[in-house]
């Protein structure tokens, strides 16, 4: 499971989690186990450190953020978005495969 919850958290391969009955038992884990959530935030700034310049520049503008910061507070608040049911599989997909942010991932990164 402690796999399951890494890919899930790494934003570049959350197309792993297949559907969202998978996310929710990720999320029942993440919740019972918050001390991995550091370590799912670190896989994920590195992930998020390899987009393009464009796409960290667009996303750096919902999240309010600088492109240099952006990694760190961006995988923060999707990690609590996460673990609270604000986002669903859906909006994970979008962003980590077409960059393309959601309305409800717009809340939650405004509101990390």
């Amino acid at each position: 499971m402690r796999f399951i919850l890494l890919i899930l958290m790494a934003v570049g391969l959350s197309s792993c989690i297949n559907n969202d009955e998978d996310l929710s038992r990720a999320r029942a884990h993440a919740n019972k186990h918050p001390e991995n959530i550091a370590g799912w935030t670190r896989y994920c700034e590195n992930q998020v450190r390899y987009w393009n310049v464009q796409t960290k520049t667009d996303i750096a503008i919902y999240v309010r953020t600088t492109k240099d910061k952006l990694p760190t507070i961006l995988c923060r608040r999707i990690a609590k978005a996460l673990t609270t049911n604000s986002v669903t599989l859906a909006d994970i997909k979008a962003l980590t495969r077409d960059g393309h942010v959601t309305p409800r991932m717009i809340a939650a990164l405004r509101n990390g």
